[in-house]
C-alpha cells in the first residue's frame, strides 16, 4: 500500500495543474464570491494546506486561473522563438506564430477573458495588482525577445519596444473580445483573422513608415 502510494504521488507541476484546472471549472460555475478555497480542494482531491502552499490566496488562485490563457500563449511562443534563434524565420512566419498563439488561447478561453476584465473593476480586492504584476513579469520576457529581434530585423528601435509589445497583445485580446460584434471576423474563419493580424503588427511596428522595406505596401 505505501509503495503505491508513492508511485501514486503527484509532482508539485502536476498539483498545481489539478488546482488551476478545479479552480477554472468552479469560478466558471459558481462566480468568484460563491467559490471557496476549501470547494477548490475538495474538487482537486487534495488538502487545504496543499493547495496553500502553491497559491496563498483565493485572489492569487483566480487571478492565476483568469491570466493562464495569456501565460500559456507567452510560453508557447518563447517556445518557438528560442528554436530559430540560430536559423531565424521570416518577419511574417515569428510574427505570425505570436499573433496565432495567441489569438488561439484567447478565443478558446474567451470567458476567462471577459471575466477577468469585469473582476478587475472590483476595488474591494487585489486582483487587479496581482494580475498586472503577472502580465508585467511575462511582458518582461517578451521584451528580451524582442530587443533581440529589434536588433537584427529592426523593426522598431529598444524605446519602443513597451509600446509595441502592449499594442499586439491589445491588438489580439480586442479582436477576440470584440469579434461577437463585429460582423467581418466570423468566429469560424481565425486564419484569414490571424493573417491580416499578423500584417497589421507587421508592417505597424515601427510606428513610422519604412520606405526601405521591400515587401511593405507601395514600394518597388
Amino acid at each position: 500500500m505505501t509503495a503505491a502510494r508513492r508511485a501514486a504521488r503527484r509532482s508539485t507541476e502536476e498539483v498545481r495543474q489539478l488546482i488551476l484546472d478545479a479552480a477554472t471549472e468552479l469560478f466558471a460555475e459558481r462566480g468568484y464570491a460563491q467559490t471557496s478555497i476549501r470547494d477548490i480542494a475538495t474538487r482537486t482531491d487534495i488538502s487545504v494546506s496543499v493547495l496553500y502552499r502553491q497559491f496563498s490566496s483565493k485572489d492569487e488562485l483566480y487571478s492565476a486561473t483568469l491570466l493562464a490563457p495569456f501565460l500559456e500563449s507567452f510560453e508557447e511562443f518563447a517556445a518557438a522563438w528560442s528554436s530559430q534563434i540560430d536559423s531565424p524565420w521570416g518577419d511574417e512566419e515569428l510574427i505570425g506564430e505570436f499573433v496565432r498563439d495567441l489569438y488561439s488561447s484567447l478565443t478558446t478561453n474567451r470567458k476567462l477573458l471577459v471575466t477577468l476584465l469585469a473582476a478587475s473593476d472590483d476595488a474591494d480586492n487585489d486582483l487587479l495588482a496581482q494580475a498586472r504584476d503577472s502580465l508585467t513579469a511575462s511582458l518582461a520576457d517578451l521584451r528580451l525577445m524582442a530587443e533581440h529581434e529589434a536588433d537584427r530585423r529592426q523593426w522598431f528601435t529598444r524605446d519602443q519596444i513597451a509600446v509595441s509589445n502592449s499594442l499586439m497583445v491589445a491588438l489580439v485580446a480586442g479582436l477576440v473580445l470584440l469579434q461577437p460584434l463585429l460582423a467581418q471576423t466570423p468566429a469560424g474563419n481565425q486564419e484569414t483573422m490571424i493573417l491580416a493580424a499578423t500584417r497589421l503588427a507587421r508592417y505597424g511596428m515601427s510606428l513610422t513608415p519604412r520606405a526601405d522595406d521591400p515587401e511593405s505596401p507601395g514600394t518597388a
